[in-house]
This record gives structure tokens, sequence and C-alpha cells, in this order.
């Protein structure tokens, strides 16, 4: 069972494991990404995130399907936040169950690396002094 979300909503990292969550579940992996106040030396007091929603959805299947045929996992959690964000707001979660730890974390670490790959999703990061839209590349 997977699930996929692509919201202006906070992201909930609980919610996130008790969904991955079952009775088989031995190993569960989550990773939270969340926003810092600098970059580049610079100092950023928000991010804004414009997201192709249907298209992050559709990619985010997609990445969980390969995910599926390299590791053998219960369930997944794949989550982003688009809109307006604060410091310490959580952008992204991804979190993955499996039988034993180490599927779970090495899925976990994989998709992480995939969706900031491929998702449509565009960041602008805001300034005391301005603002600039950043490149998707990791």
């Amino acid at each position: 069972m997977n699930g996929t979300q692509i919201t202006s909503l906070p992201l909930d990292p609980k919610e996130a494991v008790d969904f991955i969550r079952t009775p088989e579940t031995g190993g569960i992996s989550v990773f939270i990404g969340s926003v810092r106040d600098k970059n580049r030396d610079k100092r950023v007091i928000g991010l804004h995130y414009q997201a192709y929603d249907t298209m992050v959805l559709k990619q985010m299947e997609q990445a969980i399907i390969k995910a599926r045929e390299k590791w053998d996992l219960t369930r997944v959690f794949t989550g982003h936040r688009k809109g307006d964000l604060k410091i310490k707001d959580v952008a992204i979660i991804v979190a993955c169950s499996s039988v034993h730890r180490k599927e779970a974390i090495e899925a976990t670490s994989w998709l992480v690396d995939e969706l900031k790959a491929t998702l449509p999703i565009w960041k602008k990061e805001i300034y005391e002094d301005g603002s600039n839209w950043l490149d998707s590349t990791p």
C-alpha cells in the first residue's frame, strides 16, 4: 500500500508513520526535510513551493513502483508541501516500512534522491532583502 500527497497544509510525521506501520513491519525509516534558515551563505526567512500537482503525484507513484522493484517494502508514504513555508516547517516526508530495517533505510534514502531529481516542484527562497528561484538540480 502506498500513500502520496502534495498539499498546502502541514505534513505530519506521526500520520506518515501511522500509515506505514503494519503488524508485519519490523523496520521503519522516515526522512523529514524541513526549511532551514540559511543557504549559500544567505539568511533565509521562508520558502515558496510551486507544484504541478497531478504530475507530482504521478511521479511519486512511479518512484514508489521503482523502489518496490528494488526492495521488499510493506508500505510507502511520500508527501511534499507547496505554498509558503516558514523556517522549521516540514517540506517533505518520505517513509518506508519493511520486515527488516535495511530495506526500509535504503529505500527511503533512494526515494528522497529520486523525488528531488524528478518532481515538478519549484522552490523560491525568501530573504530579508528579496527572493530567488532555485535550480531544481540536487
